[in-house]
């Protein structure tokens, strides 16, 4: 293990480091500064800027595991962009505590509608091993989260319309937990804002540390989805789709507020089969709030083939991922597959959610205005693609219907 040494000017930091290091155990515990830094990224792979996926490289093991914290002065992280340009990405700088998402989305040929929003992350890399995932084949962890939790409460001045906040999309923080002490933190920060939610992102199952925080109803958790066969053979590492249903209700229990994300949604061989189970078994357990649907996109085909086992693929997803392959295009869009294909998903996967839920909102993620149109009957009131609730939606907060 790694320690960038600006985490030892921080007292709290140094105490999450030396707590966490307890409980790990590590043989090697190494010091480093930035020049030592950008040789163990390089030793470790290097930073690819999303091109390569975690299945075309194969991780199995832990991936590297450094400790870092944020810079805090602008003109510090400035220098450090220029003495270090291949650090200038994955936070490795100290840098992208707060980001923001944009709200449409151009991806090559496609327009794709998202809600524009501030994010905010601690970590960038995963202990999961999902074959699609773009992160590195490295974790890096910021400690000082009290500084992180000031930016945040700046964020709150400084965006005075936006109610949810995201945390995060660039790691899953709460396997972390608790040690870490992430989700306390901020799930007490929140509890304290009358109009702003926190929503925790997640595939985990580790979710005790959770259940006696006083949330005061302000923190949303949101697990990403999948059927078996995706859940056990393309997220690995990651805990089968029982387990993380197992996992909602005891959350749902403890009163916090549950959306689910399909996410991404894998055309598998029985894939129509598995997805009926999946939320057959969803419904009898717990009652999301909000639900939405992200079909597998924002890589090339060549780059799907080559991190995904695509023996697994339904027949005909196959083809259609085979002839788009073929056509070599300069750039691709957010989407692989074609309109109608995507179009088939949406419509099985929704009429079977409205069996068990007819009033259930309905979202989908990054998809184009002619989609939005095409399944606008599936989605009710909840059809307006300017104006959505979705499961991260700035403004979703429980309650809110947005159109």
């Amino acid at each position: 293990m790694h320690v960038v040494n600006r985490v030892h000017d921080d007292p709290l930091a140094e105490q999450r480091l030396q707590h966490m290091l307890a409980t790990l155990k590590p043989r090697d515990v190494i010091d480093i500064d930035d020049d030592g830094l950008q040789r163990l990224v390089h030793d470790s792979g290097g930073t690819h800027g999303h091109e390569l996926r975690t299945g075309s490289y194969h991780r199995r093991g832990t991936p590297v595991i450094i400790f870092n914290a944020f810079r805090h002065d602008e003109q510090d992280l400035a220098a450090a962009r220029k003495a270090h340009p291949a650090l200038d990405t994955s936070m490795l700088l100290g840098q992208g505590a707060i980001t923001a998402r944009a709200g449409y989305y151009q991806h090559g040929p496609d327009w794709c509608q998202c809600q524009p929003a501030k994010e905010f992350h601690s970590i960038y890399g995963c202990l999961h091993a999902c074959d699609y995932c773009h992160v590195e084949n490295f974790l890096n962890i910021m400690l000082d989260l009290e500084w992180l939790a000031g930016a945040v409460t700046r964020a709150f001045v400084e965006n005075p319309g936006q109610q949810l906040y995201k945390y995060d999309n660039q790691t899953d923080q709460i396997c972390f937990e608790p040690e870490y002490g992430a989700s306390e933190l901020f799930v007490d920060l929140f509890s304290r804002q009358p109009d702003k939610y926190l929503l925790l992102y997640t595939k985990s199952d580790n979710v005790d540390h959770l259940l006696g925080l006083d949330h005061r109803g302000h923190t949303i958790i949101n697990w990403s989805l999948s059927p078996r066969t995706q859940s056990t053979l393309v997220e690995k590492n990651t805990p089968p789709t029982g387990r993380r249903i197992a996992a909602m209700r005891k959350c749902q229990d403890a009163g916090y507020r549950v959306r689910v994300r399909f996410s991404p949604i894998i055309p598998l061989a029985g894939w129509r089969d598995e997805y009926g189970a999946m939320i057959d078994d969803l419904y009898t357990t717990i009652a999301p709030d909000v639900v939405t649907l992200d079909v597998i996109g924002f890589m090339s085909p060549t780059q799907m083939k080559a991190a995904l086992d695509t023996s697994l693929f339904d027949r005909h997803a196959l083809s259609l991922l085979d002839a788009q392959a073929r056509l070599d295009r300069q750039k691709w869009g957010k989407h692989v597959f074609p309109h109608a294909y995507r179009k088939q998903i949406y419509e099985h996967v929704i009429g079977e959610i409205r069996k068990h839920a007819p009033g259930q909102i309905v979202s989908i993620c990054n998809e184009t205005f002619d989609m939005w149109e095409a399944i606008a009957p599936l989605l009710g009131d909840n059809a307006n693609p300017e104006r959505f609730t979705c499961c991260c939606g700035p403004n979703s907060v429980p309650g809110a219907r947005l159109p």
